[in-house]
Order: C-alpha cells, then structure tokens, then sequence
C-alpha cells in the first residue's frame, strides 16, 4: 500500500470533475440567447492541475519513490540463464506508484525549458507520453525500423545479439530543441548511447537522459557521452 499522501492524491482526482460554465450562443436569426450549463459531470479531467495537486511536497515523493521500489520485481535466470531480471510492470500496474514516479519526474523538469520528451521504444513510452502531457509539450518516440512513415533520421548499432537501428521522424525535432530522453532501464549501455547519438547527429540539445533502473554492473552508464547528464531513480548491483 502506498502512503497516505498518494492516496489524498488519488482522492483529488476523484472529486475535481464537477465545473460551472455559461455560454453565450447566436441563433441563426441573428437573435442572441444565453445558454446555461449548469454542474456539468464529466467522466475525466486531463487538467494536469487536478490530476496532481501543489501540495505533493518533496519528502512525501521521495517516501513515494521507497514505495515504488518495493514493488519491482526480480526473475532469476529470465529472459535467459544466469541474468536477474528486474521487472517494472507491478509498478505499471499499480496508480499510486505510477503517479509518484510521474510527479517525481515532473518535479524535475518542470522548470527545465524541455521542449520535446523523447520515448525509447518501447518501455520509454510508458512515462515519456504522461510526462510530456504534464509539462505539455511534444511527445516524440524513437522507433525501430519499418514503423514510421515520412523523412527519417536513424542511426544502427550493436547489440550483443546483433544489429539494431532506432529512427524518428525528422520534422518533430528541429535543430536546438530542448529534449529530456526517457527509457526504463540502463544495462550495457548499448541502445541509450545510439540514442543520444541520433539525437547529437539531429543537433537537438540533450537536457539528460533517464531510466527507472540502473544496472551498475553492466556500466552502460560509461558507454554515454559524459557531457549528457545521466538520472536514474533504482540502482542494482
């Protein structure tokens, strides 16, 4: 169970979604009439205000954040023998803890000028839209090949088990925007490096690069250029 303080959050959610609203409507005669419309319900709110409210102060997100962690799970000998897989979808699945994380985020870029959160396929998507929606700006996934239409910029790169390549659109991020990178884990380094690398060779200016988890052993943080600010919220050995 989460803190209390998540749960008031929750409970802000729940009961801001009754407003007033008069409009003022011209009839096609050319005669004007008020309409009223009083109480209206409304089934969702996407007012970022509503959904997460001031008073979350820092030492209630970071109880939040020990919570969080407490729910990631670890597979011994998954995808395959000998690797301990940690497992953000119990996190996923949980409001409470998904809604710390968000806020976490939010809090520290809000003040950062981003212009464009950028989503690794796939898992980067899963705090890279929420978190775009909340600071209300672009949204831009990075792809592997074969999903986007349109001008391409790509880059390809190694992996342990091959190739890879990772692409995006090249209209959504002109030259000198402001983007944070958003991913859910750093192991070897392999994919986080090809992205900032594309993004280098787009000119984009690189605010820092992010993932929930942290795998120290597999130093893929040594892989990034060490002028691209790295955060990561869960180190593992």
């Amino acid at each position: 169970m989460l803190s209390r303080a998540l749960r008031r959050t929750k409970r802000t959610q729940r009961s801001s979604t009754r407003y007033t609203q008069n409009t003022t409507l011209t009839t096609k005669f050319g005669t004007a009439s008020k309409l009223t419309l009083l109480t209206a319900t409304v089934a969702t709110v996407s007012c970022a205000s509503l959904l997460f409210p001031k008073e979350v102060e820092a030492d209630q997100i970071e109880k939040g954040l020990e919570e969080v962690e407490s729910l990631i799970a670890s597979h011994q000998d998954f995808p395959k023998p000998g690797i301990l897989f940690r497992d953000i979808h119990p996190v996923m699945a949980n409001s409470e803890a998904r809604a710390a994380v968000l806020e976490t985020l939010y809090q520290r870029y809000k003040d950062a000028g981003i212009e464009v959160v950028v989503g690794l396929e796939s898992r980067g998507y899963y705090f890279g839209i929420p978190l775009a929606d909340r600071l209300g700006v672009s949204f831009v996934p990075l792809r592997k090949p074969n999903k986007l239409p349109g001008e391409l910029i790509g880059i390809d790169y190694g992996l342990e088990y091959g190739k890879d390549r990772l692409e995006f659109q090249v209209e959504r991020i002109p030259a000198g925007t402001k983007v944070v990178v958003i991913d859910d884990l750093l192991a070897t380094g392999g994919t986080a490096n090809a992205a900032i690398t594309l993004l280098k060779q787009a000119n984009a200016d690189i605010h820092e690069f992010h993932c929930m988890i942290e795998l120290l052993g597999l130093k893929g943080r040594e892989k990034i250029d060490r002028n691209i600010p790295v955060y990561t919220m869960f180190k593992y050995d």
